[in-house]
């Protein structure tokens, strides 16, 4: 990931006095078991705030159909995007204020990984709410902030009515720095060097 982007030339672009607030959710493919119907469920229950869900991928019309009659709450909107391709997956990313990552903790290899979106969330800086697989709560050794666990709807709810938006910028730079720091693949060539130098 890290190989590719300038950190600086692309900033976060998002309108930080807006009163919708941009979550981001990206895959290949927008289908059920993804925490898809969780976060919708979720919004139907936020009233202190307004949402804004785009959902990045292939979709079939009648899970789009279905998600969008899931959503019974007017105050907040859903938005469907296609792909993009990979060089241009972090400069989008900029344009929203929160990246998910909704993954369930079964089967087992779900509970253990992390899921590669969040990566490329906080490749970029984007705060991120993230379920509490194994896998992502492992990243809770790196970043003290910026990424905001639950493990039920009801957390989810309120974590999404408790989103200071003013709080997204200090939280941007936060991530961007740990993630150079400790994630950006120039470190991870070097050890791959190591690696292969040591086995020859």
């Amino acid at each position: 990931i890290g190989n590719t982007f300038d950190y600086f030339a692309n900033p976060y672009k998002v309108d930080l006095t807006t009163t919708r607030i941009k979550l981001i959710w990206i895959s290949q493919t927008i289908g059920p078991g993804r925490g898809l119907e969780k976060i919708i469920s979720a919004l139907n229950e936020v009233k202190a705030k307004s949402y804004e869900l785009f959902l990045r991928g292939a979709v079939n019309d009648g899970y789009k159909s279905a998600l969008e009659k899931l959503l019974t709450n007017s105050q907040h909107q859903i938005h469907f995007l296609p792909l993009v391709s990979n060089q241009e997956i972090q400069s989008d990313l900029c344009n929203y204020h929160i990246g998910l990552a909704l993954e369930a903790n079964y089967p087992l290899n779900k509970d253990l990984t992390i899921s590669n979106k969040i990566f490329h969330y906080l490749s970029v800086g984007v705060p991120t709410i993230s379920s509490s697989t194994q896998g992502q709560l492992s990243l809770k050794d790196y970043f003290e902030k910026g990424i905001y666990y639950f493990n039920t709807v009801e957390e989810l709810v309120k974590l999404l009515e408790d989103i200071n938006i003013s709080n997204l910028i200090d939280d941007n730079r936060y991530i961007q720095k740990v993630y150079k720091d400790k994630f950006d693949w120039s470190l991870e060539r070097e050890k791959l060097r190591s690696i292969i130098s040591n086995s020859i």
